[in-house]
This record gives C-alpha cells, sequence and structure tokens, in this order.
C-alpha cells in the first residue's frame, strides 16, 4: 500500500472542495491554491464549502488516490449527505489491490461516524503539527485529533500523520502520540508560505526524525530550510 504513496505520484480527486478551519492566517496551501480556479468555479475560488455532484464516482482508478485534497471532506460544517454520497461512489472499489484511497483531515473524531463507508483500502490521515494548541486554526485542537485516531474502531485501517506546518513542540509528548496512533507513514515539513508560525529549530526537528525513524516511515518533505537535503 505504502509502496504507491512513496513511489507514485499521489493522484487528486475533488468531489468536495472547501474549508472553514482558516488555518495558518489564511496561507492554508490549499486555500492559496484556490485562488487559481476563478474561471473553473466561483465558489472553489472563494474555497467555500461545496459539492461537484458531477464528479462523483468519476476517480482514478488505480494508485493513490487523494480524496477531497482541496478542503476537509470531514468538517463539522459538511453535511453528513455529502460524506455519504462521496463514500458510497467508491464502493465498487472496495478492495481493489492496485488502488489506495488517502484521507485527510484536521477533524479526525467524524472519522467514526462513517466507519462502516469507508473503504477498507484506505489510509486514514491527520495533520498534527505540534502536541501544543498554538490556536492558529479553527480546528479541533492537535490533543483531540491524536484521541480521535487512537480510538479503537480506526485500528484496523492504515494511518498516517501529517506534521506539516511543524510548530514548536515536546519532543516526548509528541512521540508518545505518534506511537499510540501507530502510523505507516508521517510525513514533515515546514511553514513553506511564509505564515509566521512558531517553528521549531532545525535541530529540534531532526532528533524528532530520528526518533520517528526508529518506529515508521518518515517522508521529509522539501522546504524552505533545506531540512530535506540533509536528511536521509
Amino acid at each position: 500500500m505504502f509502496r504507491l504513496f512513496l513511489d507514485e505520484p499521489i493522484k487528486t480527486w475533488n468531489p468536495l472542495v472547501g474549508c472553514l478551519h482558516d488555518c495558518y492566517h489564511g496561507r492554508c496551501w490549499a486555500r492559496i491554491q484556490a485562488r487559481r480556479q476563478k474561471r473553473r468555479c466561483l465558489r472553489c475560488y472563494d474555497f467555500q464549502p461545496h459539492i461537484h455532484r458531477e464528479r462523483l464516482g468519476k476517480f482514478p482508478k488505480s494508485g493513490v488516490v487523494f480524496v477531497v485534497s482541496m478542503g476537509d471532506m470531514w468538517g463539522s460544517w459538511v453535511p453528513d449527505e455529502w460524506i455519504r454520497s462521496v463514500l458510497l461512489s467508491l464502493k465498487p472499489c472496495w478492495e481493489k489491490p492496485d488502488l489506495t484511497f488517502f484521507f485527510e483531515t484536521k477533524n479526525p473524531a467524524r472519522y467514526v461516524d462513517f466507519v462502516d463507508l469507508i473503504p477498507p483500502n484506505s489510509i486514514l490521515s491527520t495533520t498534527i503539527e505540534s502536541n501544543f494548541d498554538h490556536k492558529v486554526s479553527k480546528a479541533p485542537p492537535p490533543k483531540e485529533r491524536y484521541l480521535a485516531m487512537v480510538r479503537p474502531e480506526l485500528e484496523e485501517f492504515a494511518k498516517h500523520v501529517s506534521i506539516e506546518p511543524i510548530m514548536k513542540f515536546d519532543l516526548k509528548t509528541l512521540y508518545r502520540w505518534i506511537q499510540e496512533i501507530n502510523p505507516k507513514m508521517i510525513s514533515i515539513g515546514y511553514d513553506n508560505y511564509y505564515a509566521g508560525l512558531p517553528e521549531p529549530t532545525t535541530e529540534e526537528v531532526r532528533e524528532l526524525i530520528d526518533k520517528l525513524k526508529r518506529i515508521t516511515v518518515v517522508e521529509v518533505k522539501k522546504d524552505r530550510r533545506g531540512l530535506h537535503q540533509h536528511i536521509k
């Protein structure tokens, strides 16, 4: 499953678009990307949550497919019916050996509400930028995300954690959270959009990466500090 995630370009499918988490002082990468969409869809351009029903079922049929990369499909504002429509459209491809669905959210507690509709060939991901709540988002605080990801209802799924954009953290606590979540892979990266976030030092990040590599696969994202050039 993660061979595809690491070695092949990830594909995207966006039947839902938009987010109300208002992360990182408006410097969310998806919101920035959405500003290029005005000619295609004004609602996408404004990044207001909406559904494109004409896209349902029209997803790539092989590889790793990031379902709703341009928004948060699991946000508290998303109607149950929208989520159900997306998940039901995936059902014909449940357990397809050459296809993996990747879901990511800052509200992972909602995974539990739809656990019976999530394809078994899925990776469930959440963003945990720090173990501290730096209050740079309207999303549930990091501790709530961690507690949701260790719920027993989700233990049968492969998991991923995004520590991006990484912010000041306590090494002992953050490492314990990751251990308990038990992800197959972690992605780490800095703030590349100059949002003025409280960042750890490069040395602190390297120490975290060294510890995490003992328990899982670590992907170091390309970043403005060049950390990816020095971490092997």
